[in-house]
């Protein structure tokens, strides 16, 4: 569709991928967009007269190989309304290069990455920033349009950070065909985030193998502030998973809705701690999780030596 070697370009108001009425795939085989080794390129924008919509392409919707890139404002595997998939047949967003920003902390910033193949967003590099999108659901937030496989998948590198603690910096990541979040390296920030629930945070729209998996290790999810804090709920498996070491999960409220009130139930356990030593629930009152309302156990635990 489109491919980008160079530097500082702006990709915004397109259709690709799809006919003009912006309903059904006419793909490009390779894919949607492909920025290389540049930097600095925006692909969308910041208001909805910009928004690219890059849906039913051969492959991932966008990649991104270079650096410092900022990925805004798209509908990427969904038709033009937002409303129902058009699948990209790969990943949504793939991103190999490090300081890319996917997101944005305003409305206008959004980016819609549902209904893709594969995943909604691959990383494979570090120091990436994934803020203020909706990934799995529709344009409103209200109900599934998942991905077919996990929401955000960080793999290889480490040091990404999914959501943040200022305002519009959460994610909403609900509906997907695996787990919400999965980390398979070390060292991620999952903060702010909605996993598992609707855009108001009192709704199930289900990831249906469980909100997060934490198959690495020195992971933070959650914080001490209630800006920090995922709401980690609705999710037909379990909330948390945990089969690495030395994570962080803390001040997160799983199980229950957004407004701490209702129970919001995980379909298994709230947080599971299938293998790996070391890793923290809690600790103080400052890192308190709120664990109730879940089908099976609030906290399991099969291995030794966790707090």
């Amino acid at each position: 569709g489109v491919d980008l070697d160079s530097g500082s370009n702006s990709v915004s108001a397109n259709t690709i991928g799809l006919n003009a009425a912006g309903t059904s795939s006419i793909g490009n085989t390779a894919g949607g967009v492909r920025l290389g080794a540049g930097t600095g390129n925006v692909v969308g924008g910041t208001t909805t007269n910009e928004r690219n919509v890059i849906s039913g392409n051969g492959s991932n919707g966008v990649m991104v190989a270079g650096d410092s890139n900022t990925i805004s404002g798209n509908y990427i595997g969904l038709n033009t309304a937002g409303t129902a998939a058009v699948a990209n047949l790969a990943t949504g967003v793939y991103v190999l290069g490090t300081g890319n920003t996917i997101g944005g902390t305003t409305a206008g910033q959004r980016n819609v990455i549902s209904g893709n193949v594969d995943k909604g967003i691959t990383i494979q590099a570090g120091t990436n920033t994934i803020i203020g999108n909706y990934v799995g659901t529709n344009a409103t937030g209200t109900a599934a349009v998942g991905n077919g496989f996990s929401g955000v998948y960080l793999n290889s590198s480490s040091a990404n950070t999914v959501g943040g603690t200022s305002a519009g910096q959460g994610n909403l990541i609900s509906g997907n065909g695996a787990y919400g979040v999965i980390t398979l390296t070390n060292g991620h920030t999952i903060v702010g985030n909605l996993i598992g629930t609707d855009a108001a945070g009192t709704g199930a729209v289900a990831n249906t193998s469980g909100g997060v998996y934490l198959d690495s290790s020195n992971n933070t999810l959650g914080g001490t502030t209630a800006a920090a804090r995922n709401v980690v709920s609705g999710n037909t498996g379990s909330g948390v998973r945990v089969d690495g070491s030395t994570n962080t999960v803390s001040g997160n409220y799983i199980g229950i809705d957004g407004t701490g009130s209702v129970a919001l139930a995980n379909g298994v356990d709230g947080v599971r701690v299938a293998s790996g030593t070391g890793n923290i629930i809690g600790a103080t009152s400052g890192f308190r999780n709120v664990i109730s309302g879940n089908t099976g156990n609030g906290i399991t635990l099969l291995t030794d030596s966790n707090i």
